[in-house]
């Protein structure tokens, strides 16, 4: 079955990645991308309500439809505002006009990964846009990148020899157990998490972070997968999340270095996505879905303005406070807002969702549950952390600009979206999940 809206928005993107080549200035392309990605999600909002509102008709024409599931689809929004997300905070600095294309490209080859619920699709989407994150990475880094190669490349295989069991042969659990440890490989769980932080390290914001999420994609294909999952190979997975979630939380705090922390911050809130996805027996369930959505955009905002501080400011040093909330409002508090809203605050979109998924999970793995609990709590104190080193403790004004208006306008529709989300009735966001 193919998804025409993905079809649509993928072709959409490819259009937009050819355009951008005509730009002569990394200013106009950004430009550009904003504009193009806020096109984009007001189309997608409207056409996912309108394809909800006649889902009881079930729109399917031939062998294409436009959803999977009878509600509304939350994934070509997720992806929209990711992606409008990545471009809006991304600072002309450390951006260039080819690296505003490769974010787009990145994009449409997610969507045209969620295309299609056939495996061969799969497997050819996400190769592809490993291989480009590797050829990418060695341009940008100029380095060799070796384990993160290997790593990625490694993943592939895994994946498509998983799935290549599990579709062709009566070996289904040993395909699932190469299916997670391609999810393992790519997306830096324990003990691969060394070069998923060089990557994050070395690659600009924008094609970094949206790369990091596309394991989400992967995931939930093998959810939809028909197969009794064996509770031994989810409890594995479950560990791996679980000890990369507290690692990853307790050397984010550590960290004398804000570009560096906050990659670690970011390896913390992925794996705690799939500790979720692994203590939910590998089933996709509402809670889940809007655990994903709520952790990730909101963790990408918040990623997303700490970096665009990084090009007014130059390196973020964590060895003392070296900012001043008078001088940068907007900046500073939305970064405390959205990096909040990212470890699951109260009032928050994703918080009754997360709750709900550590009640289940304590059921069934108490002491793994323990270890999210406590990287969330670490997590929690060190965007405190983060948010008082960067933007207290400095009484001269270094005349450093607050946010522009498309940064600002990008900055409350996500402050929007996590926190007045909240207000709807659980029950009905459900309905929608």
């Amino acid at each position: 079955m193919f998804h025409l809206l993905h079809i649509f928005l993928g072709i959409s993107l490819g259009f937009g990645a050819i355009y951008i080549n005509r730009f002569a200035s990394a200013q106009t392309a950004k430009k550009f991308c904003v504009h193009f990605s806020f096109a984009l999600v007001i189309f997608t909002t409207l056409a996912s309500l309108l394809l909800h509102a006649a889902q009881p008709l079930n729109l399917v024409v031939s062998n294409y439809t436009f959803t999977t599931l009878n509600r509304l689809s939350w994934i070509e929004l997720f992806l929209g505002i990711s992606l409008l997300i990545a471009v809006s905070f991304a600072s002309i600095k450390h951006h260039s006009v080819s690296t505003f294309k490769a974010i787009v490209i990145l994009m449409a080859l997610m969507h045209l990964m969620f295309a299609s619920n056939l495996w061969p699709i799969i497997v050819l989407a996400s190769s592809a846009s490993a291989i480009y994150a590797i050829i990418f990475l060695r341009s940008i880094s100029m380095q060799p990148a070796n384990i993160f190669s290997l790593y990625q490349l490694l993943a592939i295989g895994c994946l498509i020899a998983g799935l290549c069991l599990i579709k062709l042969t009566n070996w289904g659990q040993l395909g699932m157990a190469l299916a997670c440890l391609s999810v393992a490989l790519r997306q830096g769980l324990f003990p691969f998490q060394s070069a998923h932080i060089y990557f994050l390290e070395k690659i600009p914001f924008g094609f970094g972070f949206l790369y990091n999420i596309l394991h989400l994609g992967i995931i939930g294909f093998l959810a939809t997968v028909a197969l009794v999952w064996s509770d031994s190979m989810l409890n594995l997975v479950a560990l791996g999340a679980g000890i990369t979630s507290l690692c990853a939380a307790a050397l984010s705090l550590n960290q004398k270095d804000g570009k560096k922390s906050l990659s670690y911050l970011l390896l913390s809130q992925s794996a705690l996505m799939s500790f979720a996805w692994a203590t939910n027996h590998g089933q996709l369930s509402t809670d889940l879905l809007i655990m994903w959505y709520s952790t990730a955009i909101a963790t990408l905002g918040f990623a997303g303005l700490l970096h665009s501080l990084e090009a007014r400011r130059g390196h973020l040093s964590l060895l003392t406070g070296s900012g001043n909330f008078a001088h940068t409002p907007k900046l500073a508090s939305y970064s405390l807002m959205l990096g909040l809203a990212s470890v699951g605050f109260p009032l928050t979109l994703g918080f009754e969702a997360i709750e709900d998924i550590f009640l289940h999970s304590f059921s069934s793995a108490p002491w793994l549950t323990m270890l999210c609990v406590l990287s969330v709590s670490i997590n929690s104190i060190n965007v405190l952390r983060l948010f008082f080193l960067l933007f207290t403790g400095r009484r001269k004004n270094t005349h450093e600009p607050d946010l522009t208006a498309n940064e600002n306008l990008t900055a409350a529709f996500n402050i929007m979206i996590v926190f007045a989300g909240a207000f709807i009735p659980y029950p009905l966001i459900a309905t929608l999940g």
